[in-house]
């Protein structure tokens, strides 16, 4: 007699399939979303699972937009792009996106700046207007946790990115909020005590803070919202495919190891 197996029932609010209608994360496909929702809407409701106003998928558009760098020598379009040169574009975007798991820019980095970030407003409280308690919480965490990832422009003076977010966001009213003045007191705090330089991570966290996002959720809306960067590498270089990226040419290896054995049969 064969052992009864009992399984278990998995439960998803992610959607069902159904005959004439559809359903998304709680909302119907056709009634509600089409015609109605935006790409932008649609992965917030993904990650978040609510629907959010026009004026957040506008603020996510703008983060989107800023962050769109996609130089290709920047190291994970570079990989996107040598990946990409065997003919795949999809099989390159996912490499691109893989180098990013726990690396120290783009997603994850985000991730860690919106705890600090989260863990500094709960330890200023009712203080966050004053600069000096600002200045010595933050200074209390850096000095028990590091530099996060929010601090640090390499080759150059400023991130432009970052000025850039902050136009946007003072054109909508928002650079007011609790988490971007925080932000802005944290900044000036590293750059008296430390000649430390703001980069894009810090406003990009403060900004998804401001929206009502948690950090958890941080990671997967960045990643899905700066796919362009991917995407525009991988489809050129999947159409150039030039065979330098393929396989290098002999005179650009060295060999460094062991001389090969003489076999005795050789002989």
């Amino acid at each position: 007699m064969k052992e009864r197996v009992e399984l278990l029932a998995i439960p998803t609010r992610v959607a069902h399939a159904g005959h004439d209608e559809h359903r998304y994360c709680g909302a119907l496909l056709f009634e509600d979303l089409a015609g109605h929702e935006s790409y932008t809407g649609l992965l917030a409701l993904a990650v978040t699972g609510r629907r959010v106003s026009p004026e957040v998928c506008a603020v996510l558009d703008d983060v989107s937009c800023v962050s769109t760098v996609a130089d290709p020598r920047i190291w994970p379009f570079k990989l996107t792009r040598v990946v990409a040169e065997f003919g795949s574009t999809q099989s390159a975007i996912a490499a691109g996106n893989l180098c990013l798991e726990e690396a120290l820019i783009g997603p994850s980095a985000c991730r860690t700046v919106a705890e600090l970030l989260s863990n500094l407003s709960r330890d200023v409280g009712e203080r966050a207007g004053d600069r000096a308690a600002v200045e010595a919480a933050l200074l209390a965490r850096v000095g028990r946790e590091g530099i996060p990832p929010g601090w640090g422009v390499p080759f150059r003076d400023h991130d432009e990115r970052l000025e850039a977010l902050g136009v946007c966001l003072r054109r909508r009213g928002r650079t007011g909020l609790r988490y971007w003045a925080l932000m802005e007191r944290a900044v000036e705090a590293l750059r008296q005590s430390r000649r430390l330089k703001p980069n894009i991570t810090l406003g990009v966290s403060a900004a998804y803070l401001d929206l009502g996002f948690a950090p958890h959720e941080v990671v997967p809306l960045i990643t899905a919202l700066v796919q362009t960067v991917f995407v525009a590498n991988a489809v050129e270089a999947a159409r150039q495919a030039p065979s330098v990226l393929r396989r290098l040419p002999d005179r650009a290896i060295d060999y460094v190891g062991k001389k090969p054995r003489a076999s005795p049969r050789s002989g």
